[in-house]
């Protein structure tokens, strides 16, 4: 049962390198609104490699689906804001540290 496990787990990722995921469908993947990703394709577009179809949608693959996930990491688990998420990425992925809060 193993190796049929094994060819299944292979096969969604063989068929995933070859997917297009509408916006919609992504949002579905990633765990988030069709809003809220079309938020992050609005804000973030220069770091989200969508393929824009002939129709001028753009479609997600693999790649952008990964980063559609680090986005979705950051802003959830690590409460970065759009403007923190643009400048991890416009840094070379620099983390960016909390401001110290000066006690009163």
């Amino acid at each position: 049962m193993t190796q049929t496990q094994d060819q299944c787990t292979e096969n969604l990722s063989e068929n995933l390198e070859e997917m297009r995921l509408t916006v919609k469908e992504a949002a579905k993947y990633v765990n988030e609104s069709p809003g809220v990703v079309r938020n992050w394709l609005r804000e973030l577009k220069p770091y989200i490699p969508t393929v824009q179809g002939e129709n001028g949608y753009h479609y997600f693959d693999k790649p952008a689906l990964e980063r559609l996930m680090l986005i979705r990491q950051l802003s959830r688990d690590q409460n970065y804001s759009i403007k923190q998420v643009d400048y991890y990425f416009a840094t070379g992925e620099l983390k960016i540290e909390p401001e110290p809060i000066e006690e009163r």
